[in-house]
């Protein structure tokens, strides 16, 4: 084990010399990684503003029920307890008003906590058990209340499918840069790996030191796609900056260095290990 930590500290030392050897390619994989991990957050960014504007929306998501004059006050309880006990709503029997020259029924009023509960409660209220507190269902009303609470949630479902798949694509374009980019290291360093091989080197020994570069070399292009994108977040005014960065802050910055050092390390190690393999066997 002390032998293992010795490595990874000469490695870790000698990477900032190593990576700067290879300047070009590691600026240029360097501004790769910034642009992918960049546009990444913004993917993050605009899929949280979403999820907060719908919320948002989905806290004023409420509905009238004009009940009959006179209901029977046992079934009213039953229907109410029913509603409560299987979702998470606010419901409450607004009383009966007289206005100038109108006079409003007594209505149940129903808030919903989350719109996936809007159908099955829906479903709830048209029991022939309750029909004799309704006084009218309006059928409209609840069509276009139901049509914006699916398109809603559809919005909902897609922005996370699509989020799931740029991440995806981004880890995997990730990997691929980085192991392309230590398929150019290890060919412009090919003499070295091939000395050290000839003198008995162990393949952790000729591993290590790439495996380090790839783990710097994420770990500086997700700070920097972090601090620009961090510097950029300031500049738009038309979005509630603080919320969203107290989100990537508390949610996805430290998943997204850990990720980076990841793909980082996998790459070269992928690529250095391909290439071993490759030459023992020919």
């Amino acid at each position: 084990m002390k032998q293992i930590l010795k490595l990874f500290q000469k490695s870790l030392r000698q990477t900032p010399q190593q990576l700067w050897r290879n300047k070009f390619l590691s600026i240029t994989t360097l501004v790769l990684g910034v642009l992918i991990l960049f546009w990444l957050n913004v993917v993050f960014s605009l899929q949280y503003f979403t999820e907060y504007t719908l919320q948002n929306l989905e806290r004023r998501a409420d509905f009238m029920i004009p009940l009959v004059e006179n209901h029977d006050a046992f079934i009213m309880e039953s229907l109410d307890n029913e509603i409560r006990n299987n979702y998470e709503v606010q419901t409450r029997v607004v009383s009966a008003q007289n206005l100038a020259n109108y006079t409003l029924p007594s209505r149940y009023h129903i808030k919903f906590r989350h719109l996936e509960d809007v159908e099955p409660v829906f479903q709830i209220l048209k029991k022939l058990r309750y029909t004799e507190l309704i006084k009218e269902w309006d059928s409209t009303a609840e069509r276009e209340f139901t049509d914006l609470v699916n398109n809603i949630l559809t919005v909902r479902k897609t922005v996370k499918v699509l989020t799931y798949w740029f991440v995806g694509l981004f880890i995997l374009g990730g990997i691929f840069l980085m192991i392309n980019t230590f398929r150019l290291a290890i060919f412009n360093r090919r003499d070295e790996i091939f000395i050290a091989k000839m003198v008995g080197a162990k393949k952790s020994f000729i591993t290590t030191p790439f495996i380090c570069e790839g783990v710097v070399l994420g770990l500086v292009a997700s700070v920097i796609a972090i601090v620009g994108f961090v510097v950029l977040l300031t500049q738009i005014r038309a979005l509630p900056g603080g919320v969203i960065f107290q989100h990537l802050w508390n949610d996805v910055f430290f998943w997204q260095l850990l990720l980076t050092a990841g793909v980082g390390g996998f790459g070269a190690f992928y690529a250095v290990q391909k290439h071993l393999y490759a030459k023992t066997s020919s």
